[in-house]
């Protein structure tokens, strides 16, 4: 699934990466540099099939038991990629 958490699809069965590096969308501008320097071309990016639906983390913050359960469903990613709960926090 799609929705599955990001580290379902990134560990292996022994608990190890299976890839050499990742990049986070709020750091897109280290994975652009990254490729433009590898590879020597000018990189871009364009938005195609942008949604209609607009959910903003405002609308999910309001409501601390939808934060829990991000935060259980995805706990591995959380751990993995370094981001803090937050529900906690509200």
């Amino acid at each position: 699934s799609q929705s599955n958490p990001q580290s379902d699809w990134i560990v292996g069965s022994d608990g190890k990466l299976l890839i050499n590096d990742f990049f986070k969308l709020e750091e897109i501008d280290k994975f652009k540099s990254l490729i433009e320097n590898k590879f020597r071309r000018k990189f871009s990016f364009q938005k195609i099939n942008v949604s209609k639906k607009k959910i903003t983390f405002d609308d999910i913050s309001r409501n601390k038991c939808i934060l829990e359960k991000i935060e259980l469903i995805y706990s591995r990613d959380f751990e993995l990629f370094n981001y803090d709960k937050i529900s906690s926090k509200i």
